[in-house]
């Protein structure tokens, strides 16, 4: 009967497992659908904007703004993160955007 019982449990437990994964997937695909629609704002001036402000006198250059420029080249990349290498690459040519 424990057995049973015990079968009963890991059937349980491995429908809540699936239905975490599935809804894993559905905020996922809803948070890369949002990205995708984010990207669409991004315009080759706004660009040009960052890459000016980038260029100029390294001491004033904006550690928040180069964060969040490692991050969004990152999820381009399909990556946690991005270093200011792939940054400078991906913004020197908006088309890579």
């Amino acid at each position: 009967m424990q057995s049973i019982t015990q079968a009963e449990g890991d059937k349980e437990s491995a429908k809540k497992r699936k239905t975490k994964a599935k809804n894993a997937a559905v905020n996922a695909s809803e948070l890369r659908d949002k990205a995708n629609d984010t990207a669409k704002e991004i315009t080759e001036e706004l660009i040009e904007r960052i890459n000016k402000q980038l260029d100029e006198d390294t001491e004033k250059r904006p550690d928040d703004l180069i964060a969040v420029l490692e991050a969004f080249v990152g999820l381009l990349r399909d990556k946690n993160q991005a270093k200011n290498v792939d940054v400078q690459l991906y913004l020197e040519d908006f088309t890579k955007l």
